[in-house]
């Protein structure tokens, strides 16, 4: 791997970070396995989405510079270029609803829907409106 690669990389993990803070706050509390998912999952998110960013002729830094503030014309692009691309998006949307769902369950008192929440987070289940979602990162 380039040090470049490696830089970029670095820079995206530490986006990622703050951009979870960001958008779903402490995520501490949470399992382990949800919490390397989400990790996972913006990761994968961000990185496509600085590469959307390239092919609309913006510069990596730039769009790393701006990336806290989700390019809404951007993130309409991605989920209309590829399958792999929408289907990443919706996955990015749905782990959003579900992480903001669990972090509200009190887990010794609602067991059963905390665990119920967990699983379809972890399985990828996409069952809610992306525009819902997308406000609620932006609002």
């Amino acid at each position: 791997m380039s040090r470049a690669t490696q830089t970029t990389l670095r820079k995206i993990d530490s986006i990622v970070t703050a951009a979870i803070a960001l958008y779903l706050g402490d995520i501490s509390s949470l399992p382990r396995a949800v919490k390397n998912k989400i990790f996972e999952v913006y990761r994968t998110f961000f990185t496509a989405y600085i590469n959307i960013g390239r092919i609309k002729g913006i510069s990596e830094n730039e769009t790393l510079e701006n990336i806290a503030e989700m390019d809404e014309d951007l993130i309409n692009y991605m989920q209309h270029f590829f399958s792999d691309y929408q289907d990443l998006y919706r996955g990015f949307m749905d782990l959003n609803r579900y992480a903001k769902e669990l972090m509200q369950i009190d887990s010794i008192k609602h067991p059963e829907q905390f665990n119920e929440i967990v699983d379809n987070l972890l399985a990828g289940r996409n069952l809610f409106n992306d525009e819902h979602v997308f406000n609620q990162l932006r609002g």
